[in-house]
């Protein structure tokens, strides 16, 4: 190698493992570590904040390891500072260790040397070494991990060292050095997300050593859900309670000054180390709480919505898989950031439009359920009630009741005047908690103001909806008129279908035959187009008048027909219901 002026030595903290004054292992997260330390190499990754350095140290000085640190930054992309960093870490630890490679690459400031072959000097350095077991700590590979020919040497040195040397690299991003041997070997071990954040205990014992005070349970369970067990912003809550008379965690974490340090950190170490694309995505995506590349391709229209994703995920920038397959989130306190920073930037009008233009794609995208919520929490409840509309009568009944009822408690304070699809929503509540007279008053008043504004669709539902709490009242009397003045509004064939299976059931319950044949044909004509559901619900209906014009055998070779799988809850339990009668009838 060319001898000229010396390179520059590492500064030291680049070789210090970090202070350990109070640190909290959780004993599965241990006992991972413990699984790991007999492995060639255990992967740590995590996103920033989640104490990958600190419990790593933390967890190899518990089991007993000697360590080698090293604390990789941007300089480390090239393989010569790389390996010239890892000498001097080494011999600190073993003194006389690759004293002339050490001096050759100091004195070197570029070489010829092919990457491998460089690899390969030092695993034969670590060959003549004494015999012991370091595990050699490499802190922050992601600063240098875009390197080609830093991953080269890694993944040679990975492949070639001997069995006595163990690396365990602390990174943000998935490794892009050579793993997939040592994985078949059995040789490589993962500790991720899941085992560095905080459980209770964790969160209860951080918040006391830093506040010095012991709060009560719920307290530590809601500071938990709120940072899902992220270490920092925990360690952080923990401080903000050192400044605050806190009767609760809710001011603590609504303080400014938390606000101010944790946003700081998401900043500084998370959201200005990504690319400005990826940044204008995170920005134009962040008032989605579960996002798929479909539904995010709405809303950048850019056709990088998968890469984004992919890229996000797979470099834990605080995005993760949903519960809903294909789909993704941000961390809550990230996400709380990203709109922030939306609002720092362009001003609340532009958030506003971005919550509105979020709801549009939400809506788009058939879940309008969400596209609600969103609106009202923009302060839109005009529009939140053009979503319900649109949704119609299906949209309220896939809504758990509890969600109904908050959407009219925001809904109503905030008019001025009786809206139609408020008093509809109201309706619908007042249904399915038994409060029938409540409900059709308010559906009968929905109906009127929407014939007067020759809404047909909303008549329809106002309508359908009232036929629906008049059945459940045990009024098919009523039922069937209602019917009958539902059907010159039903504008698709659905809509006509679902009438006319309402109509006919009303009318097996009155034994009125004429009516119930009637509306039987018509439906007939309308079935081939029809969703499985409905049909099954003709099949259920047919096996209910055979039943009552005493065919018993027709009736139980009908009811056989409707159970199949996919089946809504309630017209499952109306086979069963129709069954168990039939069942009776031939006992």
């Amino acid at each position: 190698m060319p001898s000229t002026e010396p390179r520059c030595r590492p500064a030291d903290a680049k070789f210090v493992r970090p202070r350990l004054d109070h640190v909290s292992l959780r004993a599965d997260t241990l006992e991972a570590f413990a699984t790991a330390s007999a492995r060639r190499l255990t992967v740590v990754c995590a996103p920033a904040g989640y104490g990958k350095t600190t419990t790593s140290a933390a967890a190899l000085e518990h089991l007993g390891h000697e360590t080698v640190w090293y604390k990789l930054d941007v300089l480390d992309r090239d393989p010569v500072v790389f390996l010239t960093g890892v000498l001097r870490a080494m011999r600190r630890h073993i003194p006389d260790f690759a004293e002339t490679l050490l001096r050759e690459l100091e004195a070197s400031p570029a070489t010829d040397i092919a990457v491998e072959n460089l690899a390969a000097l030092f695993i034969s350095e670590c060959d003549a070494a004494p015999t012991a077991e370091p595990h050699i700590v490499l802190d922050d590979y992601h600063e240098a991990a875009d390197s080609p020919d830093l991953n080269r040497l890694l993944g040679y040195v990975l492949a070639n060292a001997p069995g006595n040397l163990h690396f365990v690299v602390l990174t943000r991003y998935e490794p892009a050095f050579s793993i997939e041997k040592l994985r078949l070997d059995g040789e490589m071990a993962r500790i991720e997300r899941p085992l560095l954040r905080f459980d209770e205990e964790q969160v209860a014992d951080v918040i006391e050593q830093r506040s010095g005070q012991r709060h009560e349970l719920e307290h530590v369970r809601r500071l938990l859900a709120l940072t899902e067990g992220w270490p920092a912003s925990v360690v952080l809550a923990g401080m903000a309670l050192a400044w605050l008379d806190a009767s609760s965690l809710e001011s603590a974490l609504a303080d400014p000054r938390l606000k101010t340090d944790m946003y700081s950190y998401l900043a500084e170490q998370v959201f200005t180390r990504e690319p400005e694309d990826v940044c204008r995505f995170l920005l134009r995506t962040c008032c989605l709480d579960h996002i798929t590349a479909e539904l995010a391709e709405l809303l950048v229209q850019t056709g990088d919505a998968h890469r984004h994703l992919r890229h996000l995920s797979n470099n834990r920038v605080f995005t993760f898989a949903a519960d809903k397959q294909g789909a993704y989130r941000y961390h809550n306190l990230f996400r709380d950031f990203l709109r922030q920073r939306v609002v720092q930037d362009d001003g609340e009008e532009a958030f506003l439009a971005l919550q509105l233009d979020t709801a549009t794609a939400l809506e788009a995208s058939g879940d309008s359920q969400r596209a609600v919520e969103l609106l009202l929490s923009a302060n839109a409840p005009i529009l939140a009630l053009e979503v319900i509309a649109r949704a119609g009568e299906a949209g309220l009944d896939g809504c758990p009741t509890d969600q109904l009822s908050s959407w009219l408690g925001r809904i109503r304070p905030a008019l001025t005047t009786d809206h139609p699809w408020a008093l509809i929503l109201a309706g619908a509540l007042g249904t399915r908690d038994g409060r029938f007279e409540a409900a059709l008053a308010d559906l009968g008043r929905a109906a009127q103001m929407l014939e007067k504004t020759a809404d047909d669709q909303g008549v329809y539902e106002a309508l359908s909806l009232t036929e629906c709490a008049q059945f459940w009242s045990g009024d098919p009397q009523a039922c069937m008129e209602t019917c009958y003045r539902a059907l010159p509004y039903a504008r698709t064939s659905a809509q006509k279908l679902h009438t006319l299976l309402s109509l006919q059931s009303a009318a097996l319950d009155m034994r009125r035959w004429d009516d119930v044949e009637a509306a039987s044909r018509q439906a007939d004509a309308l079935l081939p187009f029809a969703q499985p559901d409905e049909v099954t619900r003709a099949q259920a209906l047919r096996a209910h008048a055979a039943l009552y014009r005493g065919d018993i055998r027709k009736a139980r070779e009908g009811i056989s027909l409707c159970h199949g799988p996919g089946q809504t809850t309630a017209l499952r339990a109306a086979a069963l219901n129709t069954q168990g009668m039939i069942d009776m009838a031939l006992g």
